[in-house]
């Protein structure tokens, strides 16, 4: 039995659930439609006709191009301006999207975009043993959505998904899915009959049950309650529920190809459907064309010869026989060819203009996929097609950047929901200076107020990288001459142009090579890391030392007075550049380095 709460509850889904497929169910008749045209499904009775392709191929196109350009999110810095955590965070979400299994999620989540106009990717669990949070694509056309909701900005009360388990699944849930009749005083058999009665399994055994996954906001979270959101899973007609959850928030994305308001937005579709049937039909007829120019159309007279006589093949007889007036007849007079018009120019002409049509609406022209442009277009003409291409297809870009942020953010909010205290990821993030190793954990990935996201597409981003070679080429022969910068700024300088013009790091390391006091003090680093204050020597260069610190954690005590001592120490040598350190000078090093160890003790204890 129900309780009332389940009951109110089960109400409520029902309501909601008929009033969102009664909202969608038009849309989703007619996206069906267009993926059988799509995938070039013929009606029956139609199957020997010539097919065409044109929605199928601008949908490969487009899912091409999106594919390989991808629009990855850029945490630009953290608030607290922590750029080692930003570098690592960078580096956590490019292994985690370039695994086999997101690359495969990520095509079809880019194919669904373009089929559907809406693609939905899911986060469902938690790797424990690679340590990554788990996505799933969600099918479009089994989502049952708020008809008031506007997903393209995540402002919806809820959201629900067809889905289906297997026999052990529904166990796993505590539900009985056999049909034997050894149960203890018929409670099986009750429990059994229950389920039968909600429509949860059918009276024979089905290996197979219908779910229903429902999503809203939980009315009921009050101040500092963990959980915003609620997760319910019903059989197929929700007359009864199996498991419920909360969730911090909706584990949800939508990636939209160009919306509008509505669920799921406009669709390529909507552009050339048109376009395809009338291809077909134009290209059948020039086909019966064809045909009629290779095989003829013929009067003849049925007096001498018959319409079989004249149905031709290689090496054919045909008799002439006596007409009826016993006349001789001239054979010219029996058969003779209809002559046919084989001008196809005006058909051609006005699917070549139906066709640009489409590559307009979709920017998906021959310049806009990379093929050579018509060579009698002008230059300058070509640069403003490709120009309006351009423009379009940055537009799409941003539309599914939108998508990609929801996707970052639940992302890094799952590593620091499941990331226990004592996990840890080492992540190797290069930078001009070369590969280095970071230690990341879980307060690494508390991101709320803490990380600034920067959305920047493959497009963007090489436009930004040209611009940025363009700069350094300029810049680094005034900086490399002048005789105020020191060796160390050059060199980083060296390395930074050298990256800019894609050059492989291992080709840098062994043309540039960072000096030994930068590789002597990232192994000092992790001495520092560990707890142990290390002093700094006064022949050190302190440039170098520096630089092959970076951005440190604040918290590590021991890292920020050793750092503080290489900034003291560089200031003393500023100030006697031409003279050696000697009596009062070694007197002061030697007590600016047993303060900053003392210093670096006393905060420790203090923070313990």
């Amino acid at each position: 039995m129900e309780n009332n709460n389940d009951a109110e509850i089960l109400a409520r889904i029902r309501e909601r659930k008929q009033m969102g497929e009664d909202n969608i169910q038009a849309e989703k008749d007619a996206i069906e439609a267009d993926i059988a045209l799509i995938r070039g499904k013929k009606k029956k009775g139609k199957e020997n006709l010539i097919w065409d392709f044109t929605m199928s191929t601008k949908v490969r196109n487009m899912v091409a191009r999106s594919y390989t350009n991808k629009s990855p999110v850029y945490i630009r810095s953290t608030q607290n301006g922590n750029e080692r955590i930003a570098k690592a965070q960078n580096k956590v979400y490019q292994e985690d999207r370039d695994t086999p299994a997101m690359k495969a999620t990520r095509y079809y989540k880019d194919t669904d975009k373009y089929t559907t106009g809406l693609a939905i990717l899911a986060k469902v669990g938690w790797d424990g043993k690679k340590k990554c949070p788990i996505w799933s694509r969600i099918n479009p056309l089994l989502a049952v959505p708020d008809p008031y909701g506007d997903y393209f900005i995540g402002d919806y009360r809820y959201i629900g998904f067809y889905g289906i388990k297997s026999k052990e699944e529904m166990e796993e849930l505590g539900w009985d899915t056999s049909v034997s009749q050894d149960a203890v005083e018929g409670a099986k058999e009750a429990k059994r009959t229950e389920q039968q009665n909600n429509g949860l399994i059918e009276e024979t055994d089905n290996n197979i049950f219908d779910v229903f996954y429902y999503f809203e906001e939980d009315v009921t979270v009050e101040v500092g309650e963990i959980g915003r959101w609620v997760m319910y899973a019903l059989n197929g007609n929700t007359t009864h529920i199996h498991e419920t959850k909360k969730l911090k928030t909706s584990p949800f994305s939508f990636f939209y190809w160009s919306p509008n308001g509505s669920f799921y937005g406009d669709r390529p579709a909507n552009y050339c459907r048109d376009t395809q049937k009338w291809n077909a039909e134009m290209v059948n007829l020039q086909a019966d064309k064809v045909r009629q120019e290779v095989y003829g159309t013929y009067l003849y007279n049925s007096d001498y010869v018959s319409g079989k006589d004249i149905d031709f093949t290689v090496k054919k007889k045909i008799p002439i026989k006596t007409g009826l007036d016993w006349a001789q007849v001239s054979l010219s007079n029996i058969v003779s060819k209809v002559p046919v018009d084989t001008s196809v120019s005006a058909s051609t002409e006005f699917m070549n203009k139906l066709n640009r049509d489409v590559d307009n609406a979709l920017s998906t022209n021959a310049i806009a996929e990379w093929s050579t442009p018509d060579r009698r277009e002008t230059a300058k003409t070509n640069s403003m097609i490709m120009d309006s291409a351009d423009v379009i297809f940055s537009l799409n870009e941003e539309m599914d950047a939108i998508g990609e942020q929801q996707f970052a953010n639940i992302h890094f909010e799952t590593y620091a929901d499941k990331f226990t205290e004592a996990d840890k990821k080492v992540i190797y993030a290069g930078s001009s200076t070369g590969q280095s190793a970071l230690i990341i954990t879980r307060k690494d990935f508390i991101i709320d107020g803490n990380l600034s996201l920067q959305i920047e597409t493959s497009s963007a981003r090489k436009k930004r990288l040209s611009e940025e070679l363009a700069q350094r080429t300029q810049s680094s022969p005034l900086i490399l001459q002048d005789p105020e910068i020191n060796q160390s700024s050059k060199r980083i300088v060296m390395r930074k142009l050298l990256l800019a013009w894609c050059a492989d790091m291992e080709d840098i390391e062994e043309e540039v090579p960072m000096t030994a006091q930068y590789l002597l003090q990232q192994s000092e680093n992790k001495v520092l890391k560990s707890g142990q204050f290390l002093p700094t020597n006064p022949d050190d260069d302190d440039d170098q030392h520096l630089i092959a610190m970076g951005d440190i954690n604040p918290d590590e005590l021991e890292m920020v007075m050793h750092q503080q001592s290489h900034i003291l120490n560089k200031i003393e040598k500023s100030k006697n550049q031409q003279q050696p350190m000697q009596g009062n000078q070694m007197l002061n090093w030697a007590m600016s380095q047993a303060m900053s160890q003392a210093g670096a003790q006393t905060a420790k204890l203090n923070q313990q």
